[in-house]
């Protein structure tokens, strides 16, 4: 089914070629069904070949879908026409009172950046704060990921000692309807200095780590309503998109690495292996399909805020869990409303670990 795009935001030949099937506005108003209302926050450099790549993937389902594109209004980026920009794209402003049954936030080349220090970084915590209120369901991409753990939850990311670079092995840690259809394992390109562990997670009741590995943290996380869905791979990648990267590092004199299980034989000389797209597409189309369009409501208006914290279990075994939990509820003013699953002993544990 199509994609609702703006007119001329790509040239009619590359969709063609790209089988990526649209819709005008005046044909999509005169069918008797609601579109999909989706919003992609794009914060790559490269705006035109991330527009294609998560076209391409949103393209592959049997629902029509209206895309709203959304920059950052606090930052230019030197690598777009910025006429294009202004008359391709939207800003906070611009969708504050919209509602979305799904948006897509994607990663940015600045992981090594403290959070507090990125030029947009107030204005993309406040798109996180209208995610969590106004859309049903949202994925976010590789550092986005990490940068939305971090907001909504003040789960740190590490730095890694290499580059991850390659296309990796995951198996699937469990079941859930995002992975359905998926085999045993499967693969994800993966592109970051950065990663989170899957020890972190220990503590949070409300998020499923659904990929990990040792040498790479986790791959994917939801939230176990998938309201929040959290992918630090790249399945929307291209064939040479890592090849690009590759070259452009040893260009600019990185110590680089070849991204690994990606070129026959890991020779950078050979032809490039593709096995990652099958289980990206119905990655994408399951999230699409169980996690929005069988979940938002059809009254859209009506989509309801996600809470973000809850405790309980191993969280709150001992004293020590017991500030952790503190640190955590006091680090933000606006806390949403928080179960805690407490026995009385632990309830008066909590008390006095508070008033320390």
């Amino acid at each position: 089914m199509p994609l609702i795009i703006p007119r001329d935001l790509i040239v009619e030949e590359v969709l063609q070629r790209e089988n990526i099937f649209t819709m005008r506005d005046s044909s999509a108003i005169k069918q008797d069904i609601r579109p999909l209302s989706i919003a992609i926050v794009n914060l790559m450099p490269k705006k035109e070949e991330t527009e294609l790549q998560l076209l391409r993937m949103l393209s592959n389902t049997a629902l029509q879908i209206n895309i709203d594109l959304v920059r950052m209004e606090s930052y230019d980026p030197n690598n777009s026409d910025t006429k294009r920009l202004k008359s391709f794209y939207k800003t906070y402003d611009d969708i504050k009172n919209n509602k979305y049954d799904a948006m897509i936030i994607t990663g940015a080349p600045i992981e090594t950046l403290a959070y507090e220090k990125i030029k947009y970084w107030d204005e993309l915590k406040t798109i996180f704060e209208f995610a969590k209120k106004n859309v049903y369901s949202t994925m976010f991409i590789c550092w986005s990921a990490q940068a939305a753990l971090y907001h909504y939850y003040k789960i740190e990311h590490k730095l890694s000692d290499e580059k991850i670079f390659g296309v990796f092995e995951f198996d699937k840690l469990k079941e859930n309807k995002i992975v359905k259809g998926f085999d045993d394992s499967f693969l994800v390109p993966t592109s970051r200095h950065t990663y989170v562990d899957i020890e972190d997670f220990e503590d949070f009741s409300d998020l499923e780590v659904l990929a990990a590995r040792p040498d790479t943290g986790v791959s994917l996380v939801t939230t176990k309503d998938n309201r929040f869905v959290f992918n630090f791979g790249h399945w929307e990648y291209d064939k040479d998109t890592l090849h690009n990267e590759y070259i452009r590092d040893l260009s600019q004199g990185k110590k680089i690495s070849p991204p690994i299980n990606y070129y026959e034989d890991n020779d950078p000389k050979k032809d490039i292996k593709i096995r990652w797209r099958s289980a990206g597409n119905l990655f994408f189309s399951n999230w699409l399909n169980y996690c929005v369009y069988q979940e938002t409501p059809f009254a859209i208006d009506s989509i309801e805020g996600k809470s973000v914290s809850k405790f309980g279990g191993s969280s709150l075994k001992d004293a020590g869990q017991f500030a952790k939990v503190k640190k955590i509820i006091f680090s933000k003013e606006d806390r949403d409303v928080m179960w805690f699953l407490l026995r009385e002993e632990d309830l008066k544990r909590i008390q006095r670990s508070l008033m320390n």
